[in-house]
């Protein structure tokens, strides 16, 4: 047994020095984006399917999945792989944001703008799923942004889309306003056709056009996902079989009716566990909005003043600037502190939730709403330890739930969310353990999506040049006067749905995107 192990590590050996090239991750900068198979040497690893960590291990890429995982000296390396020593680090999933809003840059682009999809990147969120679009839905670009992604031709996460179904008076783009049962299935039908994979339901779904959209989804095998529909409510929604609800926040509005009663938090549990619905936590962004809300500036200044704010297009920016001098985070007669209140109760009953085995989901609605890309799951990690939540309970929320839902809602979909053989390549190789402080997991030496591997100075170089791009946006970019597609008439509607009426968090319904 002892001479195969020596052989093994031998061969090894050999391999290094006549087949492959070794590269300390830790001094050299360098991506692969070739295709080429990637070994990370001597790593500890954090598989994420329980509280571990397995120490000096080799972890071999093949083809953007993880093929091998053994202990160091022990695996078979490929032809032509790249060794990373990575002794003294630590290898754990790539994070998610399972709620975006992928918006100004992509109504000024048409969709193909990849800025955003970076700064995701850099913040090491590897998957995203884009609730909702701000511009005409069914060939915006946002489907083949996310197959050229997929496909290597540019960097980013892996992007998953769900297609917004809005009432009459919730706005938006034409193709996504239904009223009658017929419009439901058609959107539904034109949904998946476009490459969708879920619907997504918002605040005045009427009755009618929700029933045909549950009946076509259950046809064409497509979750639902979103608010509460104010002519359906959360019982009926949850009954029917939501799979996911957009905002821990929306139970508030619609089970508690604004009331902060702790009474009717077992009846929300109830029906949640019946339903087997996952939740969407969005907290950073409650958090956020009772600090600013009323016209604080100095906590809006503070917001604005984050680094990560660099990395936010100017257009977005302005429309949070709009929002708060306006009545979406200022409405005439609130004050600040109005909302401190309100906060803490959907923060306790989230970690009721939790605690009762309600799958919680990260979800930042970033960076439409108040957030910029990728470092907002940071933030959000940041809110979701004032529950209490152990590091590895937070951990949890921020990578496998959001494997587990996908899995479970596109069968067909690559696993991913934990270290394991089979697993999509998804990685974060970290110069700290997370399990330890979670903000380790901010500092990164790199980030693998899909096997394709960036270096941080090769992260921070994009994030440098998407910087430079938008300090030299003078003016910000403003809407022309009409429009409903991609380009300058796609960032006039996207102007319309969020800086008017439509897209605005109000004291009378409290309800967000």
């Amino acid at each position: 047994m002892q001479t195969s192990t020596q052989i093994k590590l031998l061969l090894f050996l050999l391999t290094l020095c006549t087949f492959n090239r070794v590269v300390d991750a830790q001094t050299i900068p360098f991506e692969i984006t070739d295709g080429s198979p990637v070994v990370f040497t001597s790593v500890s690893v954090i598989p994420m399917d329980s509280e571990r960590v397995i120490p000096d291990q080799d972890v071999v890429i093949v083809s953007g999945l993880i093929t091998e995982i053994a202990p160091t000296g022990m695996v078979t390396i490929p032809a032509n792989a790249e060794i990373i020593d990575a002794s003294g680090l630590f290898l754990m999933p790539g994070l998610v944001d399972m709620h975006t809003h992928l918006g100004a840059e992509v109504a000024i682009t048409g969709g193909t703008g990849i800025n955003q999809m970076q700064v995701y990147l850099a913040g090491g969120v590897t998957t995203i799923l884009n609730q909702g679009d701000f511009i005409a839905p069914f060939g915006n670009g946002l489907i083949s942004l996310g197959q050229r992604i997929r496909n290597g031709e540019l960097a980013g996460p892996t992007l998953y889309t769900a297609s917004y179904a809005r009432g009459p008076s919730d706005g938006g783009a034409p193709q996504q306003i239904v009223e009658t049962e017929l419009d439901g299935r058609d959107h539904v039908i034109g949904s998946k056709a476009a490459g969708y994979n879920y619907i997504k339901i918002y605040n005045a779904t009427p009755l009618q056009a929700y029933e045909g959209i549950i009946d076509q989804a259950r046809i064409e095998n497509m979750a639902i996902m979103g608010h509460f529909p104010s002519p359906v409510g959360s019982a009926k929604a949850l009954a029917d079989g939501m799979a996911m609800v957009s905002h821990a926040e929306a139970y508030f509005y619609s089970h508690y009716h604004f009331a902060q009663d702790p009474t009717l938090t077992l009846s929300a549990i109830n029906q949640t566990l019946n339903s087997r619905a996952s939740v969407n936590t969005t907290l950073y962004i409650l958090e956020t909005i009772a600090a600013i809300w009323g016209g604080n500036t100095a906590a809006f200044n503070a917001f604005l003043a984050k680094p990560q704010m660099q990395y936010v297009h100017p257009a977005e920016i302005q429309v949070w600037r709009n929002g708060f001098e306006g009545s979406r985070w200022s409405p005439p007669g609130s004050q600040p502190g109005a909302l401190d209140s309100r906060f803490a109760f959907v923060k306790q009953y989230t970690k009721d939730f939790h605690y009762a085995g309600i799958r919680l989901i990260a979800g930042t609605d970033s960076p439409t709403v108040l957030g910029a890309p990728g470092f907002s799951t940071h933030e959000e990690m940041r809110v979701l330890a004032q529950l209490g939540l152990s590091r590895f309970e937070i951990l949890t929320i921020t990578t496998r739930n959001a494997a587990d839902f996908i899995a479970e809602t596109i069968p067909a979909a690559l696993p991913f969310g934990t270290i394991e053989v089979g697993k999509r390549a998804d990685i974060l190789l970290l110069n700290a353990n997370p399990l330890v402080d979670l903000r380790n997991a901010q500092n990164a030496v790199g980030v693998m999506a899909r096997g394709n591997w960036y270096s941080r100075a090769n992260l921070d170089s994009r994030l440098e040049a998407i910087a430079a791009q938008y300090a030299a946006m003078t003016p910000v970019p403003q809407p022309p006067s009409s429009g409903g597609g991609g380009g300058s008439a796609g960032l006039a509607l996207f102007f319309l749905l969020c800086l008017g009426l439509r897209c605005r968090y109000a004291g009378s319904t409290g309800q967000r995107s």
